[in-house]
């Protein structure tokens, strides 16, 4: 079983922004590993207790940050 999410995480400004910053994450059951992957339009971004709570919240054996290159934003 295999399941996707996107999500806006762009902080609410007044000031008008070129683009949205979104956070999308592919979660796959293998036999008996529940292994996500979590991908950010940020560069040089990593969050322990972002692994933490999707390990503890939603049983995640394997968790895989990805983090966005400049080249790709």
């Amino acid at each position: 079983m295999a399941g996707t999410a996107k999500i806006n995480i762009t902080p609410k400004q007044n000031i008008p922004l070129h683009d949205s910053v979104y956070a999308r994450a592919l979660v796959m059951e293998i036999g008996d590993m529940r292994v996500a992957q979590v991908s950010v339009d940020l560069v040089n971004f990593y969050s322990d207790r972002v692994a933490d709570v999707c390990k503890e919240k939603y049983g995640i054996t394997l968790f895989f940050f990805k983090q966005k290159t400049a080249y790709e934003i």
